[in-house]
């Protein structure tokens, strides 16, 4: 007898967490707006893709309590990042692109370590920020781990004795 008083109890059980589960759904998915998805792990708003960073911030993985992120085609704007609009409707960005130096192209997303002749091999730095600015063009590596440093061919190194 306990034991099926129990086998019932704990179906009761099994089956309330699956209603609180499908409860907490529906409330979520009542969350979003039409442009957005219900996610398990939705990133923070601010590293969500956006007019102004379409790739999303680089962030830490930590799951945001606002479970939704825009549909595929959309970005938050960036006047607003709660609102999801079409990529096409961003306003155009005013920002000008870096004025580089020669060997030099720009770049939305620079590491601050970059390949270097003193560093050939050097791997990107972990960073939270992206900022734009120049990296040196395919064939170039900076001339010592500075990022402001030359880019130049590690060929044209005169070593002085």
């Amino acid at each position: 007898m306990i034991s099926s008083t129990l086998s019932v109890l704990i179906l009761v059980l099994i089956f309330s967490v699956n209603d609180i589960q499908a409860y907490r759904k529906r409330s979520s998915d009542a969350m979003c707006s039409s442009t957005e998805i219900q996610v398990d792990c939705a990133p923070l708003l601010r590293c969500q893709p956006t007019c102004e960073n379409p790739q999303g911030m680089p962030c830490p993985r930590i799951c945001s309590r606002y479970p939704c992120v825009c549909k595929e085609g959309l970005l938050r704007d960036g006047n607003n990042s709660l609102i999801c609009i079409d990529a096409s409707r961003c306003p155009l960005l005013t920002k000008a692109a870096p004025e580089c130096g020669e060997n030099e192209e720009p770049n939305e997303c620079v590491n601050p370590c970059q390949p270097s002749c003193q560093s050939p091999n050097r791997k990107p730095c972990p960073t939270l920020q992206c900022l734009s600015g120049c990296v040196c063009k395919d064939g170039y590596r900076r001339a010592n781990n500075n990022v402001t440093s030359l880019c130049i061919k590690c060929e044209e190194i005169i070593i002085e004795p």
